[in-house]
């Protein structure tokens, strides 16, 4: 049985959860165990100090899953993701910074290069270079955790930009004082253009730290982290920093068992635009017209904001697409003499914003906008919020779980259900091969974040 969908994400990826027990989406391959773990690589820093940000895939045991070979994407998808394809680093030098050292960096890079076909990085032909915080030889202490942070971003930077030159230089400990003196000697090496911080502790201010990420003319990122808020980290929060957060890529998204997706509703972030066009063919995109009304009038004289804005709701009113769409058109034509830009913007987002019109009209207020999903974020924080502290993540997780299943039953059976059976079954009533198709009464809703 295929489900039908409607998905409802942010702009910041494509990573379907299914709302409805019974429905599954499939992600990455489980353990051995048939469950999915992972650990922290580094422990938790203490004051002055960063950990690594990498996680290692376990077994129920704890037991690192260690392959002889690179998993996960290669090169070229991520090239192909992030469309860097068809770069060249012209010489320039990329530098990676992490604390203590890492005794196997240049065979573990040789290990994952040869893997996926680049061509060689080593001291010997000058693409690769090793030195510690001060730009010498005589390396740190050795630490089991940060060198796995080290061969990752390591293997990342090939990946990313396989003619780049590396510069690793590894500060004598995880403090900010050593790791920012490592910062500073990778910018001033000859070359260097971006310099990687995968590492991060509590929140600090620039005025104790933020000399060592000052280098103007230099990409300086540092990495946030990839679970999501977690509060301030430095040095990603710095004034000086460009911050990196954690991003999942779906290759095939259908292969993961997501079928009959509809329509999609996000805001107007071009990279989720770009994935619904390369992953989610077909399917229909609903710009969230609260987005995008702000962004309206963002541009509009406050004396006048709300004549322009009941202007512009009155084309959600209408009964039926024609509507719809002659509205906003007779909108656009009242609004040009006076308000231009809005005029322009309304113009221009007209295929977007109205998408909605294309569903059966009971719809239309539960797909115009991401609000559906914003209330279930607001619930959920507001839950959270009560209790403050938690002793763990798996706390954090029982607690968001059991929201979201009450969410899910509101939303499948009772009075406040999202979308209802019957309203479901007339988006598409005849199969592929044009047979009718039996609707179930729980309809997969899915919601990325």
């Amino acid at each position: 049985m295929r489900h039908r969908a409607l998905l409802t994400i942010s702009a910041a990826a494509l990573i379907g959860v299914t709302s409805l027990v019974g429905t599954t989406t499939a992600g990455a391959a489980p353990s051995q165990t048939g469950q999915l773990h992972s650990t922290k690589v580094c422990g938790t820093p203490a004051a002055g100090h960063a950990a690594c940000m990498s996680v290692v895939r376990t077994d129920a045991a704890g037991k690192p899953l260690a392959t002889t070979t690179p998993s996960g994407f290669g090169p070229t998808t991520i090239q192909s993701a992030y469309k860097l394809t068809g770069l060249s680093s012209g010489g320039r030098t990329v530098a990676i910074v992490d604390a203590y050292n890492d005794p196997t960096a240049e065979t573990d890079l040789a290990t994952y290069r040869a893997a996926y076909g680049l061509a060689q990085c080593t001291t010997a032909n000058g693409c690769f270079r090793k030195v510690n915080q001060s730009g010498g030889t005589s390396y740190p202490r050795t630490n089991g955790g940060w060198a796995q942070e080290i061969s990752l971003d390591l293997d990342m930077v090939s990946a990313t930009c396989p003619d780049c030159k590396i510069l690793l230089v590894e500060a004598k400990s995880s403090s900010f004082a050593n790791l920012g003196a490592a910062v500073k000697t990778a910018a001033a090496t000859p070359g260097v253009v971006a310099i990687s911080n995968s590492y991060g502790g509590g929140d600090a201010s620039d005025g104790s730290y933020g000399t060592y990420y000052n280098h103007p003319g230099i990409a300086v990122t540092a990495s946030t982290g990839d679970s999501g808020y977690r509060g301030g980290s430095y040095p990603a929060s710095s004034s000086f920093v460009t911050a990196v957060c954690g991003t999942s890529l779906k290759k095939d998204a259908r292969a993961r068992g997501l079928a009959g997706v509809r329509l999609v509703i996000s805001d107007a972030h071009e990279g989720s635009k770009a994935a619904i066009g390369a992953v989610l063919l077909g399917s229909a995109w609903q710009r969230c017209r609260v987005h995008f009304l702000r962004n309206v009038l963002a541009r509009i004289p406050k004396g006048s904001a709300e004549m322009v804005l009941a202007a512009i709701r009155t084309v959600f009113a209408q009964p039926d697409a024609q509507a719809v769409s002659e509205q906003l058109d007779e909108i656009v034509t009242r609004l040009e003499p006076r308000f231009p830009v809005a005029a322009a913007m309304l113009a221009a987002a007209k295929t977007d914003v109205t998408a909605f019109s294309a569903f059966p009209v009971g719809h239309w207020r539960k797909i115009w906008s991401t609000n559906p999903l914003e209330r279930v974020n607001k619930e959920v924080k507001r839950r959270t919020d009560v209790i403050g502290i938690f002793p763990n993540e798996a706390a954090v997780t029982r607690l968001a779980g059991a929201v979201l299943l009450e969410i899910h039953d509101e939303w499948a059976i009772a009075e406040r259900r999202y979308l209802s059976e019957g309203s479901m079954a007339r988006l598409d009533p005849a199969g592929d091969d044009g047979s009718t198709k039996e609707v179930e009464r729980a309809k997969t809703v899915l919601l990325a974040s």
